[in-house]
């Protein structure tokens, strides 16, 4: 069984079988030519039959026909129902050659162009009898006989169908096979095409994928060279932190080493200063005597003058004469007590001057010990975490004084008692925290006395309300009040919103409570307590939480208990009745740091 040429289709024109309909791929469904009708299927749509040929489900239908086709020839030629089949086989890449195919198990050549069937009898004649174009050869499994079928009209016959001008001349079977040739060669053109198009199309594909392989190694160089530039970032980072580290460090030693030259100063000054003290008293304890012998001899003299007067009271000359005498001696006591008594002023001023010089060299012992706490901060890893937490807030460095600078970090916290007194009540010192001192108005201190009088508290906060707090006027906001920027303090979750009645556990006493007040406490762990007055912000991957240390005015503030729904002991400095202030009065809070505290977790 052979098929023409005209009809075979290239494997690679189809995409799906012709019988099924299912995609072939490579890999479980293959193409293949039903060597029948030419078209393509796959292996269960053609399989091979007992003579080893490919016939499709369509084709193998027609043949198993027992009955001759209507129209055939009963009978037919024995010639040609007893001759074997000779095709002339055109390979794609050789010259034309005639020759037998042998249809080997397993080989479907894909691009093998089949000749024109010819009659063994005719296989010596080039230019001899052969099917028309439409017609094919099928093998009748019942009889073993060859019949003809047309793909076209579906006609069959047991005898060979004639050409069209079948016995004409040399001349038109030659223009016939030529026509013939070339419309293999047409085919072949077609199919060649086709192929170029599909290599094209694979061409193009390889290309887009050249492209998205460039586009992705171009974002991988993009994003290598950011990382790049944020490691050198960090890198230049770190180099300035360690710089500002080095020059803290030297800073510190500075200040070390002028505390050291204050506290000799300072020893040297009180030395002096007692020796003045003591050289003031005895001059004078001298000074006081020396006017008591001045005045006992005027007494004397006074005396004495009064017996000269009393023997010469007869006498008027010897009168005016003790008079003068009286008037003399009168003289020399008043000089001699304002002698003293110039004496006396000299020594209170020199005592004055002994004083001061003490007090000057405590007040540069407490600034010796300031400095020596905060060169030992820049020392902490604690420290220098809050420190770039506060230098991200974008804060004018004139904010703040880094002399005033302390941290209470457990490594730092056994330096300092955990409770002090400040003004007229005790505060508890920020256990796990950071003060950043600020840049206060030391004048208005000194003058209002605020470092002696005033009480010491704290006042938790969120970051930006502390930010503003900052760059406005340092005052201490109710929930709902307004910035000069226009920022508006947030009502916190959790917080009370109303006004009621309730029993001050403090006082015992009933009052009305708004919660719409400033509120402050002398326990900073209260503070933090709950995200009501203090919240967690993330900052590098880290928690930190913020809060302002305080000088509050004694007698503008109202102590009540807590608000925050503790169960149990907040601190165990203080009871939960007397953990609250609270004030409606504006001006009343002097801030003297900025509380940072890092989660232990971190």
């Amino acid at each position: 069984m052979g098929s023409t040429d005209s009809r075979r289709v290239p494997p690679d024109a189809r995409d799906q079988c012709m019988g099924c309909g299912g995609d072939f791929n490579p890999f479980t469904c293959w193409r293949y030519n039903c060597d029948a009708c030419g078209e393509v299927f796959c292996n269960t749509c053609a399989p091979k039959d007992a003579s080893k040929l490919r016939v499709c489900t369509a084709c193998k239908t027609h043949s198993t026909s027992t009955e001759p086709p209507p129209g055939a020839v009963g009978g037919g030629n024995s010639t040609a129902a007893s001759s074997s089949l000779t095709v002339i086989a055109t390979p794609c890449n050789r010259p034309e050659q005639h020759g037998t195919i042998d249809m080997v198990h397993g080989a479907d050549p894909p691009y093998v162009d089949w000749g024109v069937l010819d009659l063994e009898g005719e296989a010596d004649e080039p230019d001899g009898p052969r099917l028309p174009p439409g017609w094919d050869t099928a093998l009748d499994p019942a009889s073993g006989r060859t019949y003809y079928y047309n793909h076209a009209t579906c006609a069959s016959t047991w005898s060979l169908p004639q050409h069209v001008g079948h016995g004409s001349s040399p001349e038109a079977k030659q223009a016939a096979a030529e026509k013939k040739r070339a419309e293999v060669a047409e085919q072949r053109a077609a199919q060649e095409e086709r192929h170029r198009k599909t290599i094209e199309q694979k061409a193009e594909e390889e290309a887009k994928r050249a492209a998205a392989e460039r586009n992705r190694a171009e974002v991988a160089e993009q994003r290598a060279a950011q990382e790049e530039r944020h490691r050198k970032t960090i890198e230049r980072k770190a180099e300035k932190e360690a710089r500002a580290a080095k020059e803290a460090r030297v800073a510190a030693a500075a200040a070390e080493q002028k505390a050291a030259t204050l506290e000799r100063d300072t020893a040297v000054a009180k030395q002096n200063a007692w020796s003045i003290e003591r050289k003031a008293e005895e001059e004078a304890k001298l000074l006081r005597s020396q006017k008591a012998e001045a005045e006992a001899e005027a007494e004397a003299l006074k005396l004495v003058v009064e017996e000269k007067a009393a023997d010469a009271k007869w006498s008027k000359a010897a009168e005016r004469r003790a008079l003068r005498e009286k008037a003399a001696a009168e003289l020399a006591a008043a000089e001699a007590l304002s002698a003293a008594e110039a004496k006396a002023a000299e020594a209170s001023r020199r005592l004055s001057a002994a004083a001061a010089t003490v007090e000057e060299a405590e007040v540069d012992s407490a600034t010796r010990t300031r400095l020596r706490w905060a060169s030992e901060a820049w020392e902490c890893p604690n420290f220098v975490a809050c420190d770039a937490f506060v230098t991200s807030l974008g804060l004018d460095k004139g904010t703040f004084d880094a002399q005033a600078n302390i941290c209470y970090c457990k490594r730092c916290f056994n330096r300092h008692p955990n409770v002090l007194h400040r003004g007229t009540r005790k505060y508890a010192l920020p256990e796990g925290w950071c003060g950043f001192g600020l840049a206060i108005d030391e004048s208005e201190f000194e003058r209002r006395d605020i470092f002696s009088n005033w009480d010491m508290a704290f006042h938790g906060t969120k970051k930006d309300t502390a930010v503003e707090m900052l760059k406005n006027d340092w005052q201490l906001l109710c929930p709902g009040d307004v910035t000069a920027s226009g920022y508006s303090i947030p009502v916190r979750p959790g917080h009370i919103t109303g006004t009621f009645t309730r029993t001050n556990e403090d006082t015992g006493e009933p009052e009305q409570f708004d919660p719409q007040q400033v509120f402050t406490s002398p326990s900073i762990k209260y503070c933090a307590y709950s995200t009501v007055y203090c919240d967690v912000t993330r900052y590098r991957g880290k928690r930190f939480k913020v809060a302002f240390q305080l000088r509050q005015e004694p007698g503008t503030y109202s102590i009540g208990q807590q608000t925050v729904g503790a169960r149990s002991t907040i601190d165990p400095l203080f009871a939960n009745s007397e953990l609250e202030y609270y004030t409606k009065r504006k001006g009343v809070h002097k801030l003297t740091r900025l509380m940072i505290k890092l989660d232990p977790a971190d």
